[in-house]
């Protein structure tokens, strides 16, 4: 997948989405993942281990109950409150490509996104 030919209103193209699985996930140069859908309660994303780097992903999910994420640590952005927020599953592989420190640093960032979360 590229910048090129993806299209991030794919999922706001779907109104009455309640749950998304995207399962081993291999973005090519893809630096941004983008999910905009207002009712979406269950999100699970993992990246495949091929990938060298990071991917940002950015949810805009009011509702959100549970969230799942696996693949190395990332810039988790949410462009709306996470109140709904109950189950938080993080399965993250320390990345051998940057220093330890700033992988830590990534995972305490994106960690931070989910204290609103009843369980992590």
């Amino acid at each position: 997948m590229t910048e090129e030919n993806f299209d991030p209103r794919i999922f706001s193209g779907s109104p009455n989405l309640e749950t998304l699985k995207l399962v081993d996930i291999l973005l090519g140069d893809l630096k941004t993942l983008s999910i905009h859908a207002l009712i979406l309660r269950n999100l699970e994303i993992s990246f495949s281990r091929e990938v060298s780097y990071s991917c940002k992903v950015v949810i805009h999910t009011p509702r959100l109950t549970t969230f799942k994420y696996g693949g190395y640590a990332s810039m988790v952005i949410s462009t709306v409150s996470l109140v709904s927020l109950d189950q938080v599953c993080v399965d993250v592989h320390w990345n051998p490509y940057l220093p330890k420190q700033e992988d830590a640093l990534c995972l305490t960032n994106m960690l931070k996104q989910f204290r609103q979360a009843k369980y992590l």
